[in-house]
């Protein structure tokens, strides 16, 4: 992923997200390897630092909101998860629009 740093600090002050979504959607970012991001959700929700509850609602709201799409493996617990390029685009152009004004 282009600019990881910069994503990641887009994420941070990305108001509609909360934060544990944030740092859900951070964790996936940081491990994904050309856009696409492979984890168990135990892995997750730990280097995540959030409940299994939260960690949950996080991949939904992220998936819901095009954040992501998760490929479903019948019976497996490892997670994988395509990042859309499309949304990291939109939220690091706020990002870069807030930042000129602040």
């Amino acid at each position: 992923m282009k600019d990881q740093e910069l994503i990641l600090q887009a994420i941070d002050h990305y108001a509609l997200l909360s934060p544990a979504y944030r740092k859900v959607f951070k964790i996936l970012i940081q491990v994904a390897v050309d856009d696409i991001a492979i984890i168990t959700i135990k892995d997750l929700i730990a280097l995540a630092n959030v409940s299994r509850i939260s960690g949950y609602h996080a991949l939904q709201a992220l998936e819901k909101e095009k954040f992501i799409e998760k490929i479903s493996i019948k019976g497996s617990k490892v997670g994988t998860f395509i990042i859309k390029p499309k949304k990291i685009h939109e939220i690091t152009s706020h990002y870069s629009a807030l930042k000129k004004l602040l």
